[in-house]
C-alpha cells in the first residue's frame, strides 16, 4: 500500500509528490506454501501470487517455487474480497526483520487487549499505540501492527507498536478530492461497490479507461479518481481498470521512444502507460526512480502486459523490469498453430523442433 501526498495538475493529469509512505501488507516468515493454489501463508495471512506479482532479484526462480517455508518475506499488495492479500511485490527479508501486518481490526477484546486481523490474533497489551482518538483500537480501524514475537501455534503476534492508518476523510482533506487503488471487495452494482473495503459510486458522467462499466466485478483491480460526498462515498469521475498482464516478454529493448511511451521487445511493440505501468530496476544500477527514459537500447528488459487491441500483436505493459544482461529470451502469450513443429505467439515464429514440451501442470 502506497500513500502519496502532493499536488495535482488537472490540465495534464500529472502530479508532484511531497510525501510517499509505503506500507508493506505483511512481513514475516512463511508458514505454508501451496503451489497448486498459488498461495503462501505469512503471519496467518493468505498471500495470493499471480501474474501481476514481481519478486526481488535474490528470489530465484522469480515465482512461488523460489520461496521456502521459514523464509522471511516482505509482501506488498492489495486485499481481495476474501481478506487475502493479492501480492504485487515480494522481497526477501532476514531473520532480524521486524514482523508487520496491515489490516482491519475485528474481534476486539479490550479486556485482554487483543484483536484479530483475519486469522491472526494481535496482542497489544505491551504495545505503543499511536493515532487512536480514544487511545486504543476499535473494530473497523485499519492499523499497522509491528512486533518481534509470533507464536505459530496460537497464531498470535505480540505487538510492540500499533498505529492507526488515516481514514479517507483525513487523506482527502478539505477539498475532498482523492484517488483509491485496489481490488473491488464488494460488488452490488456498477453504482454500488467497494474498493479496498471503502464505498464507491459512479454516475452517468464517470469516465472509464481500459474497460467499461460492464467490466466492474468482484476482485477486479481498479484505480478510482473522484470526490468524497457528504456520506463519505467516493463519487468516481474516472475508473481505470488495471490488468494483471498474462503476456510476458524478455529480451533486449529496441526502438525506444520515451516521449511516445513505446519500445519493442523481440519485435513486439510495447506501450507503457505512465499512470498504470509499474517500473522496476533490477539491473546493476538499481535506480529507485526508474522509468522508460532510463532504458537504453540493448538493455535486457522483462515486460508483463496484455494484448491491446485484442489480436493486434501489440502489448500494453502493466510492468516493465530492467534486468542484468542476459542472453535468455522469454515469450509467453496466446498460441497460434503453424507448420509443425513451428508455431507463433504475438507474431513471433517459434521453432519447436528441439523444445521440451511442458503442459504447465
Amino acid at each position: 500500500m502506497a500513500r502519496i501526498k502532493g499536488s495535482k495538475n488537472d490540465a495534464d493529469d500529472t502530479g508532484v509528490a511531497d510525501e510517499v509512505d509505503v506500507d508493506e501488507a505483511v512481513n514475516g516468515p512463511i508458514d505454508k506454501i501451496d503451489t497448486t493454489a498459488g498461495t503462501v501463508t505469512v503471519l496467518a495471512q493468505i498471500v495470493k501470487i499471480n501474474a501481476g506479482t514481481s519478486f526481488s532479484k535474490d528470489i530465484q526462480p522469480a515465482d512461488i517455487t523460489g520461496l521456502k517455508t521459514g523464509g522471511v518475506i516482505h509482501v506488498s499488495g492489495m486485499t481481495d474480497s476474501s481478506g487475502a492479500i493479492v501480492a504485487t511485490r515480494i522481497e526477501k527479508g532476514s531473520a532480524s526483520s521486524p514482523l508487520q501486518v496491515v489490516g482491519t481490526v475485528a474481534g476486539l477484546n479490550a479486556g485482554s487487549h487483543t484483536f484479530m486481523i483475519n486469522a491472526l490474533t494481535v496482542d497489544y497489551s505491551s504495545a505503543n499505540l499511536t493515532g487512536f482518538a480514544s487511545g486504543a483500537p476499535s473494530n473497523g480501524d485499519v492499523v499497522e501492527a509491528q512486533g518481534t514475537s509470533f507464536d505459530a501455534t496460537t497464531q498470535t503476534l505480540t505487538a510492540t507498536h500499533v498505529q492507526r492508518e488515516m481514514t479517507d476523510q483525513e487523506e482527502a482533506g478539505d477539498d475532498r478530492d482523492m484517488e483509491r487503488e485496489g481490488l473491488i471487495t464488494r460488488f452490488a452494482s456498477a453504482t454500488d461497490f467497494d474498493v479496498a473495503d471503502k464505498p464507491v459510486t459512479t454516475t452517468s458522467s464517470t469516465e472509464y479507461r481500459n474497460g467499461t462499466a460492464a467490466d466492474l466485478a468482484l476482485n477486479v483491480k481498479v484505480e478510482v479518481e473522484g470526490m468524497l460526498n457528504s456520506s463519505n462515498v467516493l463519487v468516481a469521475s474516472v475508473v481505470a481498470f488495471e490488468h494483471n498482464g498474462d503476456i510476458e516478454l524478455q529480451g533486449p529493448a529496441a526502438n525506444l521512444s520515451a516521449s511516445a511511451g513505446t519500445l519493442s521487445v523481440l519485435g513486439v511493440q510495447v506501450t507503457v502507460v505512465t499512470s498504470s505501468t509499474r517500473f522496476e530496476d533490477d539491473g546493476s544500477s538499481s535506480m529507485a526512480m526508474f522509468n522508460l527514459s532510463n532504458v537504453t537500447a540493448g538493455d535486457t528488459v522483462r515486460v508483463h502486459g496484455f494484448e491491446s487491441p485484442a489480436g493486434s500483436g501489440k502489448v500494453t505493459a502493466t510492468r516493465l523490469e530492467r534486468l542484468p544482461p542476459s542472453p535468455t529470451v522469454i515469450v509467453k502469450g496466446p498460441f497460434m498453430a503453424g507448420t509443425s513443429p513451428d508455431f507463433t505467439m504475438l507474431g513471433i515464429t517459434i521453432d519447436g523442433s528441439a523444445a521440451t514440451i511442458d503442459d504447465g501442470h
